[in-house]
């Protein structure tokens, strides 16, 4: 899932536009709609999957930053290079 995907679900589900865009909402509009949609639905599908897809890519940029490598096979893990 993209960042726009994830917007355009935000987008649907509160129906304000990102503050980002022409004639966008206020900024802690769009936040306090997040916030609210987030204690709702906190087991939102969409949500969830932007979360996960997210954390994988900051956990995988640390790992790399560290110098380690993720191993795909027998040996399933993260080594050092």
């Amino acid at each position: 899932m993209t960042r726009d995907e994830w917007i355009r679900h935000i987008e649907e589900v509160t129906g304000l536009i990102r503050p980002a865009r022409i004639n966008g909402c206020i900024p802690d509009e769009w936040q306090e709609a997040l916030r609210k949609h987030t204690a709702e639905k906190p087991e939102c599908p969409v949500c969830a999957k932007w979360r996960a897809e997210r954390n994988r890519k900051i956990r995988e940029d640390v790992y790399s930053l560290l110098g380690l490598t993720k191993i795909k096979g027998g040996l399933n893990g993260i080594f050092p290079d």
